[in-house]
């Protein structure tokens, strides 16, 4: 074991193999040392003393660390916890310990202790808030859970659990800017798909179709299978929110290519055409609709627009077949 004053591991343990404690922990600690090199806290040189913290506190605090991050590393939360209580008696201003042992009462649910541990920490950095918000998002005190993620960007700006959460939290309070700022800079470090078609909503509920029709474009470049058809689907309402009917129903016709059992977006194509008075291209496509599933609104539907089309004696016929079925009640009411 060394034998001066010592420094502690600046992050949570990582998995290790299942050997003696005593053996392991120099090189577990060596090794979480290493892997953490270049970021989280400035930690004090080796050998540099705390103040009112002699040689034996310290070598009994660095034992029961060693400890409890080995233990924590197995997955023995309770025992890791207990041995970073007892650290901690040793060295109180630890930081390393007190976001050690934060972090095992997080795992063990206790909230309210991990908590109380965290908040006690001075000065507190990125994974002091990190925990923080996590904890009280466990609890469901929003309001603090969103004030410690954005205390954390400000030394994280690119943490995307922190930008996950407040806009989740944004979006529930109804505050759509909000959710969208938080939403945009997810999707800048985590580019993705389902975030880019998230936005892209936010942006329709928002009246900004040329935003969103960007946002959907920026989905497709990631993900331009058939698999993404929301963005196929968003890019087409967008086009069409702008004004863009020839290029939105050209996005329509090419999802329904892909599924031609899709009645939901043939609907949507029927509605776009009636909205612009192309009934004849409205017709053919409620036509096909009633070739895969007959019913008597989509017939009603057809028949009023072969009636607008002057297409008399289909409309008619159309209309008496009906009414043999339901009797007249089940069109005139349309009329």
């Amino acid at each position: 074991m060394l034998s001066q004053p010592l420094r502690y591991a600046n992050s949570r343990p990582r998995p290790r193999g299942l050997i003696p404690l005593r053996i392991a922990a120099a090189v577990v600690l060596a090794s979480l040392l290493a892997s953490c090199a270049g970021k989280g806290p400035r930690l004090p040189e080796p050998g540099a003393e705390r103040p009112g913290l002699d040689e034996r506190q310290a070598q009994l605090a660095y034992n029961h660390f060693t400890d409890g991050s080995l233990l924590f590393s197995m997955g023995d939360y309770e025992a890791a916890a207990e041995a970073f209580e007892r650290a901690l008696r040793y060295d109180p201003a630890s930081y390393e310990i007190r976001l050690s042992l934060a972090e095992s009462y997080f795992r063990l649910r206790q909230f309210t202790r991990a908590i109380a541990v965290a908040k006690a920490i001075v000065p507190k950095d990125a994974e002091v808030y990190d925990l923080l918000g996590r904890t009280y998002g466990y609890l469901g005190q929003n309001e603090d859970a969103r004030t410690a993620y954005l205390d954390l960007l400000q030394y994280d700006s690119t943490d995307t659990q922190a930008y996950w959460f407040l806009s989740r939290l944004a979006m529930r309070r109804g505050n759509l800017e909000e959710a969208t700022n938080h939403l945009s800079h997810l999707a800048r470090y985590r580019p993705a798909s389902r975030i880019y078609n998230e936005l892209g909503d936010l942006y329709i509920r928002m009246g900004r179709p040329d935003d969103a029709i960007a946002t959907y474009r920026r989905s497709l470049v990631q993900d331009s299978t058939e698999a993404n058809r929301g963005a196929f689907l968003g890019l087409a309402g967008a086009l069409e929110a702008a004004g863009r009917i020839d290029e939105a129903a050209a996005r329509y016709r090419y999802v329904i290519a892909a599924s031609p059992e899709d009645l939901t977006t043939r609907r949507r194509l029927v509605h776009l055409y009636l909205s612009h008075n192309e009934l004849d291209s409205a017709i053919a496509q409620v036509e096909e609709i009633l070739a895969r599933e007959p019913s008597d609104a989509d017939r009603v539907r057809l028949g009023l627009l072969l009636y607008d089309t002057e297409q008399y004696d289909r409309a008619e016929s159309l209309f008496v077949q009906i009414a043999a079925v339901d009797g007249e009640e089940s069109y005139l009411g349309v009329f």
